[in-house]
């Protein structure tokens, strides 16, 4: 999970999103 170091991103931006993500694919499995 190092690669989003050489983003423009911000860590705590990457996080955020990739969390929202994993919630929506999980919410679309029930």
């Amino acid at each position: 999970m190092n690669m989003h170091h050489a983003s423009m991103i911000p860590d705590f931006d990457f996080d955020f999103a990739i969390a929202q993500i994993q919630q929506k694919q999980w919410q679309q499995k029930e």
